[in-house]
């Protein structure tokens, strides 16, 4: 049975630093959409991860400080990771 995460997941989505999180500016950090997103560990929330070769997702991720969990770029609570549809 596939595993359903429903965006962002674990990940956080802040105010863009650079616009202050106003929407439609022209902004370089956020192309207008005023917030950003910080990819998390998939099991633990925690920001704080590693590419496992330093440079990629070629070899998969691991969680640097909190629990060490690995995943690939296939795990469903990393692709649940995306920025959900601005609500008008």
């Amino acid at each position: 049975m596939t595993e359903t995460v429903d965006p962002p997941g674990k990940a956080r989505v802040i105010p863009c630093p650079e616009c202050n999180g106003v929407t439609s500016r022209p902004c370089y950090e956020c192309q207008g959409e005023g917030r950003l997103l910080q990819r998390a560990c998939p099991r633990c929330g925690d920001t704080a991860w590693d590419y496992l070769n330093g440079q990629d997702d070629r070899q998969g991720m691991a969680c640097r400080i909190n629990c060490g969990y690995r995943w690939t770029t296939d795990h469903p609570g990393w692709q649940a990771q995306a920025l959900p549809a601005n609500d008008p």
